[in-house]
This record gives structure tokens, C-alpha cells and sequence, in this order.
């Protein structure tokens, strides 16, 4: 469709790009190759525009200067103003905005705090932070699915919902897809089952398999939604309301309703109705102005870092809610711009930008400040430690464990010397003896670096958790621990459907022939069956 579109009809019939998704992958650099050409002729707006509109995420790669003369920012009533001891300055905006809160720019506190709601419903407090808290997530992917597995950990009971139609994108295509997305690089016979991202990303959460286009499929979900503290779904604006998910409509039934939508651009302005994917959100935010080698090219971070962004802002904004609603007894709506959550968290470096005048200049790895600040390549493939040096100081101890290889530090070739250096050593041993230096330096880690890596597993972030299609697994933990409220242990990622009869059940309050009713008519998938194939019947 979008080939076509930009005049490149022949990719769409092209054995290589056509058919076949893993195909389309390992062709990558291919279609890069055939596409650049004609992104080269185009205005750059023009090409976001279009691609945009055929529902294509694409974002412009935007300098601090573009953020500043934003005209959505500006609809937005982004940018704030501050006084302070040398005149106004500009201040960043809200990471979240929430409908029920006065969001303030600097100011004074205040007057007093308010006062607590008389009653506090029986199901919450007890045991975790967030025992008794039901979720209702209707999210995709990853940010959305960490906000909500954030919140489980905590010990809210979350389901997610998924139909045969609309499957969570981190379960990958039905058919499969590429042999490296699965556990044990197996697709099996239900591929949607074994992805590695989903079953990360979902751990302890229930699944809810239903079908809001088939009958009574919409109504049974909107009667779940009533029975949750929390809905959360970041989609774009107004996806929720189509779903009979309308925030004005739950909260007079529910009036403590905590309801988050988190688009990539908000739910108002310009950009608002922009589709966006962790890689093309960060170009908005302005994070890429920042990394690169002075060679006019933006670079990404790497693997999406704007997701888990978004699902650490999803959650704080989150329990910000649930906290205040205890003050105030009522929930309230939020809205999560993606991208202006991205934009807080290189704040400093914009609003530096912004008052020097002037885009920065990417210089590699290079810090200013530092007298070394580079990452070296050592033995073994893609092998690096990245070293850190403040000052001579920092250059001597350097100058002495190199020393004692029989290495010498030329400070005229500083760089050159300890790279011919590292090239012979083992990462993590080299990191080790500049650490016992005093040096600032670590092992570029890759994603098996950290699997096996001996002080996370010492101190438990992982954790073994046994699933019914591929048995037992180790999974990544949290940051976080309670001295006094243990955190639930946690469970496998559901099944497709796994839960739907219980959380119809239990959650909306219908009787077995109900259920049963709309599984016949393919709006539930229960776990007796393949749900995936008696939805699509």
C-alpha cells in the first residue's frame, strides 16, 4: 500500500518484500536501499504527512529548536515560563496531565493538604501496595504492557484483553514470524503463545479473549470495565470510546475510575491523530539530536528505548491517581503524551539547547568535562568496555593498570593508545580492574551479558517461572522490593483466553449460559478451547 503510494509498486510484488514477514526482515537493508532514493526527493513534512495518512508510524527526526516552534506543543500549551533570580526562563511541560488536578510550573505550595475521603473501600490495602486494585488493560506491544505489568508486580489484579482479530502485537503474527522471537527459537503450533516479548512483558496478568464486534461482545466488556478501579489503553485518541469505552460514560457509573490513555502524541493538537512506535516516538522527543558522530545523520538509541519511557510515566500516572483518589474519593482521566514523556526525560539537555541557542552537536561518545569518555573495542566478537576518566587523576590510575600489561599511555594519541590496549583483553575482566582502580568503567553488556549475569541472579532479579507450552523460564524482575509488604510471586504470562469465563464471571457478574452464549457466538474465547481458532470460526 505505502509502496505503491510512493511510486515503488514493483517492492510490492518483489519475492524478497511481498509475502512473507521474515523474509521482509532479513531483506531489511535491501528495502532501505530502494526506498532511500525516493525519500531523498521529498520534503521531509511531506513524507511524515503521507506516510502518517496511510497509517504508517513516521516521525521527523526533531532538533531541540523544532520542539521549541512546535506548533503542536504550542496548541498544546506546552512550554512554561518561570521566574527566577536572573529573569523568565522556559520551563518543560506536564509528563501527564489529569483531568481532576491542577498541574503547576514552579509556584508556591499548596496551602494546605487535602483532606481524606472518610471511607476507603474494603479491597484496597491489604497485603501488596496495590492488593485488591483491578485493571482493566487494553494495551498493545510494550509500554502499555509494562505499565500494567508494573502495576501487578505491586499486586493489582490486571486482565488483559486481546480478541482473535486484534492480538496483542508483542504475540506476533498468528502464522509466525521470525524463529528469534520465540522461546527455544521455536514457533510451535501456537507461535502466539511463545514470543519472548510477550511472555515478558505479561507476567501475573489474566487474559480476557473477546470479540467486541461479535454480539454482546461490547457490552460484556464495558460491564468488566465498570467492575475496575483502572483502565488503561494506548491506542490512538478515541479508540477506547469507540470500543464503548468512553471515559464520560464509565465514570458516571463508576465515578472512581482511574482511566489512562497514553497515545504517542496526546489526544488534542496537530500531531495528535500521528500513529507512533517506540523507534519513531524517540525522533520526536528530540533524542536522537543528541546521539551520533557530527555527520548530520540521526541515530536511535536502539531497542525502543521510548517504550519502557512510557510504561514507567504510565504507572506513576497511575498510582498518582489511585493515591489522590483516596484524598478526594472520586478517579479521574489522564493523558499521556508518549513523546512530551520523552522529552522530560533529556529535559536538561533541550532546555540547555534552547538557551545557548544553538542544536547540539553530537560528538560520539565524547562528554564534555571528561579528559576520556569512550567505549573500546576488546576480544571476541562485539566486544567493548566503556571507560570514564574526570581528570589527570583518573588518567593515572588508567596509565598504571595499563602499565602493568607492559601497555603505555600516550596522552598525544589518547584515544589510539588504550584502544591497541583493550583490543587483547577480556571485557569483563577489564572492567573489573579498572573498577579496582577506582575508574569508572564497565563491560558493554549484551542481552545474554545480563541473562547470566552473576550479581543479578545473586541478588534474585530473576526469577523461574514455569509455563504450560515451554515449561520452565528465567525472567527479569523490578528495581524495586518492599521491606514490609512482600511483592506476589509471580506467574507465566496467560494463555489467549485463559481467564475469560472466570473475569466474566467474577468481574461482570454473568451466569455460565451467559458465557457460554457468547462463545457460541464467537465474541469469547474460553481456555476449554483453541481460542484463537473458535474466535475466527
Amino acid at each position: 500500500m505505502g509502496s505503491a503510494h510512493f511510486g515503488l509498486s514493483a517492492l510490492q510484488t518483489d519475492p524478497r518484500f511481498a509475502h512473507d514477514h521474515v523474509a521482509r526482515i532479513e531483506h531489511l537493508d535491501e528495502i532501505i536501499a530502494a526506498t532511500a532514493p525516493v525519500s531523498r526527493e521529498r520534503d521531509a513534512t511531506g513524507v511524515m504527512a503521507d506516510l502518517q495518512a496511510l497509517g504508517i508510524p513516521a516521525m521527523l527526526a526533531f532538533q531541540p529548536s523544532h520542539l521549541a516552534d512546535s506548533e503542536h506543543l504550542r496548541q498544546r500549551a506546552y512550554w512554561q515560563e518561570v521566574a527566577t533570580d536572573a529573569g523568565p526562563r522556559r520551563a518543560m511541560g506536564p509528563v501527564w496531565r489529569m483531568g481532576a488536578s491542577d498541574w503547576r510550573c514552579g509556584g508556591p505550595r499548596p496551602a494546605e493538604a487535602p483532606t481524606p475521603h472518610p471511607t476507603t473501600p474494603a479491597r484496597e490495602n491489604q497485603g501488596a501496595p496495590l492488593s485488591g486494585i483491578r485493571v482493566l488493560d487494553l494495551t498493545t506491544a510494550w509500554a502499555g504492557p509494562m505499565a500494567s505489568r508494573l502495576l501487578t508486580a505491586l499486586g493489582a489484579e490486571v486482565v488483559h484483553v486481546e480478541s482473535a482479530g486484534r492480538l496483542d502485537m508483542a504475540r506476533g503474527s498468528p502464522q509466525g514470524d521470525h524463529p528469534a522471537r520465540y522461546v527455544d527459537v521455536e514457533p510451535g503450533t501456537r507461535p502466539y503463545e511463545r514470543t519472548i516479548f510477550f511472555n515478558a512483558q505479561n507476567l501475573h496478568k489474566k487474559s480476557l479473549a473477546i470479540d467486541i464486534k461479535r454480539p454482546g461482545g461490547r457490552e460484556a466488556l464495558r460491564s468488566v470495565a465498570l467492575a475496575c478501579d483502572v483502565v488503561l489503553g494506548n491506542f490512538s485518541p478515541g479508540a477506547l470510546a469507540r470500543m464503548g469505552l468512553d471515559y464520560a460514560d464509565l465514570s458516571q457509573s463508576n465515578p472512581r475510575l482511574v482511566y489512562l490513555e497514553m497515545p504517542a502524541c496526546g489526544t488534542w493538537g496537530p500531531m495528535a491523530p500521528f500513529t507512533g512506535l517506540g523507534p519513531n516516538m524517540e525522533f520526536a522527543a528530540g533524542m536522537s539530536a543528541f546521539i551520533g558522530y557530527g555527520d548530520g545523520r540521526p541515530y536511535p538509541t536502539g531497542p525502543a528505548y521510548m517504550d519502557p519511557i512510557g510504561g514507567l510515566n504510565g504507572a506513576a500516572a497511575i498510582l498518582t491517581a489511585l493515591h489522590q483518589r483516596r484524598a478526594m474519593g472520586r478517579g479521574q482521566y489522564i493523558e499521556l503524551s508518549q513523546v512530551e514523556g520523552g522529552m522530560s526525560v533529556i529535559g536538561e539537555l533541550i532546555l540547555e539547547s534552547l538557551e545557548r541557542g544553538a542544536d547540539p552537536q553530537p560528538r560520539g561518545n565524547d562528554l564534555s568535562g571528561y579528559t576520556l569518555h569512550e567505549t573500546f573495542r576488546c576480544r571476541g566478537h562485539e566486544a567493548w568496555v566503556a571507560i570514564a576518566c574526570r581528570d589527570a587523576a583518573d588518567l593515572s590510575r588508567l596509565e598504571a593498570v595499563m602499565a602493568a600489561d607492559g601497555a603505555t599511555l600516550d596522552r598525544t594519541a589518547l584515544k589510539a593508545s588504550v584502544g591497541s590496549w583493550t583490543v587483547g583483553q577480556e571485557k569483563h575482566a577489564l572492567a573489573a580492574r579498572l573498577q579496582e582502580a577506582g575508574l569508572a568503567a564497565a563491560p558493554v553488556m549484551h542481552g545474554k551479558d545480563v541473562a547470566l549475569d552473576a550479581h543479578l541472579h545473586a541478588i534474585g532479579f530473576f526469577e523461574r517461572i514455569d509455563h504450560p507450552d515451554f515449561g520452565p523460564q528465567y525472567y527479569q524482575g523490578l528495581p524495586f522490593r518492599y521491606q514490609n509488604a512482600p511483592l506476589p510471586c509471580l506467574t507465566h504470562a496467560p494463555l489467549l483466553g485463559q481467564h475469560s469465563a472466570e473475569i466474566l464471571s467474577q468481574w461482570a457478574g454473568l451466569k455460565d449460559d451467559e458465557i457460554q452464549g457468547l462463545h457460541d457466538a464467537g465474541a469469547v474465547g474460553l481456555a476449554t478451547d483453541d481460542p484463537f481458532a473458535a474466535m475466527r470460526g
